[in-house]
């Protein structure tokens, strides 16, 4: 059985694991965090110690940014900056990285034969279907782009280095700051199934649904605010125009009502079976520290806010004004 050491080297993050040949991994794999200021030869001695770490492998595939030919560097975007992706250039290190031959280099200090290419290329090199032409777009710390006619490899185009507008780059427009707006879309969906799955195995708990109803509301309306915020950063507005009724359609969530707060703030305030379920993983607090003794309020003296209005008017609206003004008053009952 023929290993590889697949390596990925990005922005933030090298990470490696030994896949076997049907591309299944046969270790756990390893990261660390991308050394900064980073010279030839810091990078290949960072992906020798990395390469230590795991079984010894037949050969090695490694993918780093920028634009490769043969296994020579032409350029890269991130590794000639002081500190990392969207840093100041490091003058020293312009010349150390321009043709490179990062895979002879790698080759001789791993003592296995290593293919270096572009991590788009990589990556697509694991997902095209084979057949006809193939685009494969990559979203991290900036954007990777490589084509595939017929399952074969078409020479590297670095198309996040093509301008938007004037001084800015696609690497720049879409790369880290868009692909956390909708990684935090994504997190958000995974919460509002969680919550589901959670409600379903606790049995579908009438009396948990406005918990449920909560996450669900607040989840969605953060998973629009995301959206907007991208469609919104679109430099050319018409594309933003047709975007919105694809990604944004119909009524807008606006997160939960009042009554679905007031439902939650009642199940949270007063003892009961919902809130003893929503806390039962949660390490019990000492008697006498604040959570305890916040605790033990709770559970003597349950707090019941009422919010009344003054309704006055054709259809029983609230007026406004002083005599529209809301009046909250907050009754505290003993439990005997």
């Amino acid at each position: 059985m023929t290993t590889t050491l697949a390596i990925d080297c990005g922005g933030g993050g090298i990470k490696a694991s030994v896949l076997d040949e049907s591309g299944t991994m046969r270790a756990q794999p390893v990261r660390v965090p991308t050394p900064y200021p980073l010279p030839t030869a810091l990078f290949v001695k960072t992906l020798t110690e990395l390469s230590e770490q795991l079984p010894k492998a037949d050969r090695a595939t490694v993918g780093m940014p920028g634009m490769i030919r043969h296994g020579v560097v032409v350029t890269t975007p991130h590794y000639i900056t002081r500190s990392g992706p969207r840093s100041r250039i490091d003058p020293e290190l312009v010349p150390q990285w321009e043709g490179f031959d990062a895979q002879a280099a790698l080759s001789d200090s791993m003592g296995i034969p290593v293919r270096v290419l572009n991590d788009a290329e990589i990556h697509g090199a694991g997902v095209v279907a084979g057949q006809g032409l193939e685009v494969v777009m990559t979203f991290g710390t900036g954007l990777g782009f490589a084509v595939f006619d017929g399952g074969r490899l078409a020479p590297h185009m670095e198309m996040s280095q093509a301008p938007v507008r004037w001084g800015l780059s696609y690497d720049t427009y879409i790369g880290e700051h868009e692909r956390r707006r909708l990684g935090d879309a994504l997190s958000e969906m995974y919460l509002i199934a969680a919550t589901l799955k959670r409600w379903e195995d606790e049995g579908r708990n009438e009396e948990d649904l406005p918990l449920v109803q909560h996450a669900a509301d607040t989840g969605f309306a953060r998973i629009g605010r995301a959206l907007d915020e991208t469609i919104a950063n679109m430099p050319a507005k018409w594309v933003g125009w047709l975007l919105r009724p694809i990604l944004r359609p119909g009524a807008h969530a606006r997160g939960p009502t009042d009554k679905v707060r007031e439902a939650v703030a009642k199940l949270v305030y007063e003892p009961s079976a919902s809130r003893d379920r929503l806390v039962s993983g949660f390490h019990p607090p000492k008697a006498h520290s604040g959570l305890g003794l916040l605790d033990k309020a709770f559970n003597r003296y349950p707090v019941r806010c009422r919010i009344r209005t003054t309704e006055a008017g054709r259809g029983g609206r609230a007026e406004s004004g002083r005599r529209g003004r809301l009046h909250a008053r907050r009754t505290v009952a003993p439990v005997p």
